[in-house]
């Protein structure tokens, strides 16, 4: 796992809920799951260095459960992590970053459970699904 993937992992805060996001492309734009901006609110988008910018949600697909997040001041060098344009194998090493749990990140636990990294083993590829032992938790959807 390469360290500076994280900087490609944003936290989005819609309301009270928080996901995951990843920028997937110099410009800024962040894909997430759809369900995250399902609210139609725009979501704050605190990145790894502590800014918070104010999201735009550009496309969705509900169907999939994807959307894109449009961030004005990211790009247009912002890191990012591309696209994989093949399925990982079975018993590849993958691993998820992400916030789990991240609005409980206070008092004893501030500093743990944002920019979180986990480990696991591709179990299975399905045509829609890939199956993982990799930790994920409320706060991972979105990521990557």
């Amino acid at each position: 796992m390469n360290p500076a993937w994280l900087e490609s992992v944003v936290l989005l805060t819609t309301g009270p809920s928080s996901c995951t996001g990843t920028v997937i492309e110099p410009s800024g734009t962040i894909l997430t799951a759809y369900h995250c901006v399902a609210n139609g609110l725009r979501p704050d988008v605190e990145l790894h260095d502590g800014r918070v910018l104010r999201g735009r949600t550009i496309a969705a697909d509900p169907l999939h459960d994807l959307a894109l997040v449009e961030v004005p001041g990211l790009g247009p060098n912002a890191a990012f992590l591309p696209l994989a344009a093949v399925d990982p194998a079975q018993a590849s090493e993958v691993w998820a970053l992400g916030h789990p749990f991240a609005s409980a990140a206070t008092g004893q636990l501030e500093g743990t459970l944002k920019w979180s990294v986990t480990r696991g083993v591709v179990s299975a590829v399905g045509t829609t699904f890939i199956q993982t032992d990799t930790a994920l938790n409320p706060g991972n959807s979105g990521g990557p």
